[in-house]
């Protein structure tokens, strides 16, 4: 009995191996940044398809598809092929453009599968100094029309 366990633990680590030598990726694969060259998503596409390329041996080009609030790159996104070779480097007003865009030809929930977080940025609200506004509350008050005094 323990002779068949060890020959059919043997028989899955072979086929397992055969699994193993398609190695991805196997050819170049492709970064697609839906805004303009220049801006933080175009450092933080170039810094990590550079990382990717040196660790995978394969080339990571950076494709910019700027455009409609980032819609058409991805859309060019989810009409490539499921196949991993075709990348996407959000932002993360990524998701809201499905409520500024209520006909988007893709599902920005269903049509994508997050794999990491490259980078986190503080976001903050600020007024002049001279604004009256001291605080977030106040703010929103005012864009709800209540009267402000300071």
């Amino acid at each position: 009995m323990f002779a068949l366990r060890v020959l059919i633990a043997a028989s899955l680590c072979a086929a397992s191996n055969c699994a193993l030598a398609q190695n991805y990726p196997s050819r170049p694969a492709r970064m697609v940044v839906p805004w303009t060259a220049g801006g933080t998503a175009d450092l933080m596409a170039r810094i990590s398809s550079q990382k990717f390329s040196e660790s995978f041996g394969q080339q990571f080009v950076v494709e910019h598809r700027s455009g409609a609030a980032g819609t058409l790159g991805t859309e060019a996104v989810t009409r490539s092929p499921p196949d991993g070779y075709t990348l996407i480097l959000v932002a993360s007003g990524h998701p809201l453009n499905q409520f500024f865009y209520p006909k988007l030809p893709y599902d920005t929930f269903k049509d994508f599968t997050a794999i990491s977080e490259v980078a986190a940025s503080p976001l903050a609200i600020v007024v002049a100094k001279s604004s009256p506004v001291k605080n977030l509350q106040e703010l929103l008050g005012i864009a709800r029309g209540i009267p402000f005094t300071p």
